[in-house]
């Protein structure tokens, strides 16, 4: 994908406003529950140590949005107005970085993955890929889209269904988000996009437990790292399985 600073730009915006949808969805989530007395126009918190943390937010989500852009250059041909699949492509990976971010940030506070979010910012992605394929004849690439989010969402539906208290049901239905997007762009992506969430899960687990940080009554979101996950199979999943020789 060719670079401009204008898809940059974009990027970092975009990952503002996911930052903003994100903190939108808390801040009505502590009215519901009285932390807030009411939702006005502007956001309620004053303390100038919120804010700093909120702007900190704010300028993180956009840089995590301008470096995921450049992260994934070379999975795109590079972009024209008249290369409506490398446009295609490039607004389904936009669009994805931005809705997993939003939902990581979500999930990070709340321990909620909104179905809306899921259904509408997953479903059109997704629908962005399938364009793709179409302007491109590569129909082909819709087998290991939907056998990957197959997969995710069978193994993540297993466990919530055998174990419920382990998972939400939200976990389930962001799998297959995650699985279908990554599997259509390299099967070698989910597959360490999967592996890698495990990984950092318990990785951050363990060293929880050692500093005291995690206890065995606390409940830990799993969205943000399946997310986190998937970033490393998008960015470095063909690597990694090239570099292991799998």
């Amino acid at each position: 994908m060719a670079l401009t600073p204008i898809t940059l730009l974009l990027a970092f915006f975009l990952g503002i406003a996911s930052y903003h949808m994100a903190r939108i969805f808390v801040e009505e989530r502590r009215v519901a529950a009285g932390a807030l007395p009411t939702l006005g126009n502007d956001f309620l918190e004053e303390d100038a140590e919120v804010e700093n943390k909120h702007t900190l937010g704010y300028i993180v989500s956009g840089l995590l949005m301008a470096l995921g852009m450049v992260l994934t250059h070379n999975l795109v041909t590079p972009i024209s107005w008249n290369d409506y699949y490398a446009l295609l492509l490039n607004g389904a990976i936009m669009l994805f970085l931005s809705v997993t971010l939003t939902l990581a940030w979500i999930d990070g506070e709340t321990q909620i993955l909104p179905s809306k979010l899921i259904y509408w910012g997953g479903g059109a992605s997704l629908a962005l890929l399938v364009a793709a394929a179409a302007v491109n004849g590569a129909w082909s690439l819709l087998i290991p889209m939907a056998i990957g989010g197959a997969m995710y969402f069978l193994f993540y539906f297993l466990i919530w269904w055998l174990a419920p208290r382990a998972f939400g049901f939200g976990d389930v239905r962001l799998s297959f988000f995650l699985g279908a997007f990554l599997a259509f762009l390299s099967p070698s992506g989910a597959f360490v996009g999967f592996v890698a969430a495990w990984i950092l899960a318990l990785v951050a687990i363990l060293i929880g437990s050692i500093f005291g940080m995690v206890k065995g009554n606390i409940k830990i979101a799993f969205g943000p790292w399946m997310i986190l996950g998937a970033f490393v199979g998008l960015f470095f999943g063909d690597s990694i399985v090239t570099m292991l020789a799998l």
